[in-house]
């Protein structure tokens, strides 16, 4: 049986999650292409970041209002049979 290798699963997040993906490299090249040297690359990154910060805030606090925290020990368990 073959164990899935890690470039399987990130082939696999890019094809469900595209945008996500090509957020992360541009954030990864901005990065290491040297955009905090400067005032816009700091400026560019705290809007972004606070962007991000909203999103996920908002996206928590959306789950714990409906019940979805995502969280796999919060699923019922089926005994074995």
């Amino acid at each position: 049986m073959r164990r899935p290798r890690q470039h399987d699963y990130v082939g696999e997040y890019v094809k469900e999650t595209p945008i996500t993906a090509l957020a992360i490299a541009a954030a990864a090249g901005f990065l290491t292409g040297g955009g905090l040297k400067n005032r816009l690359g700091l400026a560019i990154l705290g809007i972004v970041g606070r962007v991000a910060i909203q999103s996920a805030a908002s996206t928590f606090l959306a789950g714990l209002a409906s019940g979805n925290d995502n969280n796999e020990t919060s699923k019922p368990r089926t005994p074995r049979q």
